[in-house]
């Protein structure tokens, strides 16, 4: 659908590679924790492991959490716990849970307490500040992340004022103040690049580079947020991988190249998805929907549209994807998402021409923006407060630092102001002496330059006048010729335009001659094609007839002449009666399978559809089947849902689901197994039958999946030396189209093969 760029594929090497060096880490000391007797040693190995993890699996991370905060508390090592609580507290704020987090944390606060430890503290205040801000408690946030500055600051931290001074500026972003925003990341940023910390670098990276995106600073954002992916991808941080790319996508969207734009999004996607980060996987599938309708509005270069089909085919994708997001916005109870994820959908439903549904979408965005509307008031109340504050905090600090220095310097400029304003009346008297001169030579020069160009103006006065009488002759003159040649150019002009229009309408009616004549050529051979694989089909199945139905016959003669001459035993009755009967059973399913297929090329022969229940189809068939697998030892199992239903013609789908378990039977080996299993999605029902059979070639793979090839496919004799005809899987093909469904086959990774029904569900 869309191509990466060289640049995302080194990218991305680079990411995958950092994720398995973290992992190998990660690995070597879990296999280690089982050696370890000592339960302190036990504990920091644990939090380790925890810490490691939350950037690729956070929920991991909070379960070795958990297990450290359950025996630092048995063997009362409160250090121990404070890093536990703090831990998890980090791999509950990525997973999005930011309310728990909080709670983990403020346990952090009273074992720091307790232990009278002042750096704990501070640690355990700024954790709670990002997590208030992630909420959007702005008020709660900047209190706790003061309390942690204010002790960092006394105690000389120089990694804690770095994080309170990025929590500041995330603040001073939400409230627009984009400025001082700026101001503290870089100042963040000037100390972690001191500490040479790279997480704290990529972050403050990324939040500058988000802010100058606000800006519309496009090559700066760039710059920042480059730099910032660069080092999250090195640590295999997949949380800010995913933002930073949907960053870059927003970028790339605002310069109008959407392709990028959603290879960027879609990226930012599947790295959201396997995180398991609910919140960004609704921005990112609302962003992609945004992308798709932009697409789908705009007039774009031909390679994007070729790559992503037309503007149905867009719409479509962008209502998936919008859909997606209305869903969880509702699981996570987000109402401004819902309320601009609804504002989506009616745009696409009313770009689809669905006027009804696109009435019923706005009708929800009003809904959730006029509830949001309130809440948005109390938030911008907060905001003016806590800009106020800040205005007053910073005014209070500048204050204190100005005073000391103002002190110093007063006396020293009292002398200088007194010096500075003589020399400044001395300047004055000489500007006002200066100026007067000036305006005096200025009024001389001007009269100088109106006198000369009065002169030069009556001098071209003269000369247009002499230029005009000339020019009105020499155009006379032109006008005459011109309608001379005038005249002449219409006379030509008409004789050309009939000699080009009959050569035109010659030349199309030789043109439409041709093609006539290429369409009939084209019907002919198609027909003649159609009716020599018609005559190869029934060669084959007089062949078959003449040859699978003579054996049981003769079979079924030779077993009456024994009966009337009474000389067989019982038990060569019992085993000539049982293959007679096998026999018998394959010269039923052929004719069955002879007579549909027959019933299929009549014309007029349309399928009666109707819902009907694949669990129970699939059961009775199985119940049909089931002596013919018991007597190879094979297990039969249907997961089939019992809520799962199809659209389809009831005699044609139990006619498929018997040929394929049939050949699923011929074809598995003794004590093998054949499972069934549906799966129901954007309108279809998939339902798939798979052995541990003997499998496929792959010329016979490609034919039955071929939708253009419905004729009969060579088989081959079964595990038992069961004959078949071919016929069935070929009528399984055609009555799956008939009922607008399909059949495809793959080859399974160990053995056997998969046959997947794909019908409209019910």
């Amino acid at each position: 659908m869309r191509r990466i760029s060289c640049a995302f594929l080194l990218l991305l090497c680079l990411s995958v590679s950092a994720q398995k060096k973290g992992q190998a880490r990660i690995d070597s000391m879990i296999a280690a924790l089982p050696a370890i007797s000592i339960d302190t040693l036990r504990v920091q190995t644990l939090l380790a492991i925890a810490g490691d993890y939350p950037a690729t699996n956070p929920t991991e991370g909070l379960r070795y959490s958990n297990l450290a905060i359950a025996l630092s508390q048995k063997i009362k090592y409160n250090n121990g716990l404070f890093n536990a609580y703090s831990v998890g507290g980090n791999n509950l704020r990525i997973k999005g849970d930011y309310t728990q987090a909080i709670e983990y944390h403020s346990k952090s606060i009273v074992i720091a307490e307790a232990l009278k430890d002042d750096k704990l503290l501070a640690s355990a205040y700024g954790s709670i500040a990002s997590n208030y801000f992630y909420q959007g408690l702005y008020p709660k946030s900047q209190e706790y992340s003061l309390r942690s500055l204010k002790i960092n600051e006394k105690l000389g931290l120089k990694g804690g004022i770095a994080g309170n001074l990025s929590t500041l500026g995330n603040i001073y972003s939400f409230l627009k103040d984009y400025d001082k925003a700026i101001e503290n990341y870089e100042r963040a940023l000037r100390i972690y690049e001191e500490l040479g910390t790279k997480r704290g670098i990529a972050i403050n990276s990324g939040n500058a580079g988000y802010v100058y995106l606000y800006q519309n600073k496009f090559e700066k954002a760039l710059q920042y947020i480059g730099r910032s992916q660069a080092l999250y991808e090195e640590m295999g941080n997949k949380d800010g991988s995913a933002s930073n790319l949907q960053a870059m996508g927003r970028i790339y969207q605002s310069r109008r190249d959407y392709a990028k734009a959603v290879e960027y999004y879609e990226n930012a996607l599947r790295i959201s998805e396997a995180i398991g980060n609910k919140l960004q996987i609704a921005q990112n599938s609302l962003t992609i929907a945004e992308a798709y309708v932009l697409v789908a509005k705009d007039s774009l270069p031909s390679p994007f549209k070729g790559a992503l089909s037309a503007r149905d085919g867009l719409l479509a994708k962008a209502l998936q994807n919008a859909n997606r997001t209305i869903a969880l916005r509702k699981e996570i109870n987000d109402l401004n998402g819902l309320n601009f994820a609804y504002d989506t959908r009616s745009e696409i439903e009313l770009l689809s021409g669905d006027a009804v549904a696109s009435l019923a979408s706005f009708k929800e965005h009003i809904r959730y923006r006029d509830s949001v509307f309130n809440l948005e008031k109390t938030k911008e109340i907060n905001r003016r407060e806590l800009q106020y504050e800040f205005g007053k905090r910073e005014d209070s600090i500048r204050f204190e630092q100005a005073l000391t220095t103002q002190r110093l310097e007063r006396q020293q400029l009292l002398g200088k102001q007194q010096e500075q304003a003589l020399a400044l009346n001395r300047q004055q008297l000489q500007l006002i002496s200066k100026e007067k001169d000036l305006q005096r030579l200025t009024y001389l020069q001007q009269q100088a330059k109106l006198q000369r160009e009065k002169e030069m103006q009556e001098e071209a006065l003269e000369r247009n006048k002499l230029e005009a009488k000339l020019s009105k002759e020499a155009s006379d003159k032109q006008i005459a010729q011109q309608q001379l040649q005038i005249s002449f150019d219409k006379k030509v002009k008409l004789y050309l335009g009939i000699a080009v229009a009959s050569i035109l309408l010659i030349a199309f009616l030789v043109y439409y001659n041709q093609q006539k004549t290429k369409r009939l050529n084209r019907i002919i051979g198609k027909q003649k094609a159609e009716l020599e694989e018609l005559g190869h089909v029934k060669d084959r199945i007089f062949s078959v007839v003449s040859h699978d139905m003579r054996t049981p016959v003769n079979t079924l003669i030779s077993f009456i002449d024994i009966l009337e001459d009474g000389a067989i035993s019982q038990k060569k009755l019992q085993l000539y009666a049982g293959e007679l009967k096998n026999q018998l059973s394959h010269t039923s399913v052929l004719m069955e399978n002879l007579l549909n297929w027959a019933s299929s090329q009549m014309k007029g022969f349309t399928p009666v559809t109707e819902s009907i229940a694949v669990k129970e189809s699939v059961d009775q068939t199985i119940a049909l089947l089931q002596q013919q697998a018991a007597h190879k030892n094979i297990r039969i199992v249907n997961h089939t849902k019992d809520d799962t239903n199809v659209c389809a013609d009831r005699n044609m789908f139990s006619l498929i689901i018997r040929n394929l378990l049939s050949n699923a039977i011929k074809f598995t080996p003794p004590d093998g197994f054949i499972q069934v299993e549906s799966i129901t999605g954007y309108g279809r029902v998939s339902t798939t039958i798979t052995d541990s059979g003997t499998g496929m070639p792959q010329e016979k793979m490609n034919a039955i999946n071929d939708r253009e090839y419905l004729h009969a496919i060579d088989t081959k004799k079964g595990t038992q030396g069961e004959t078949g005809t071919g016929l069935g899987l070929m009528l399984c093909k055609t009555f799956a189209a008939l009922m607008k469904g399909s059949l495809q086959v793959k080859r399974n990774e160990n053995a056997g093969s998969s046959f997947m029904i794909e019908m409209p569900e019910a």
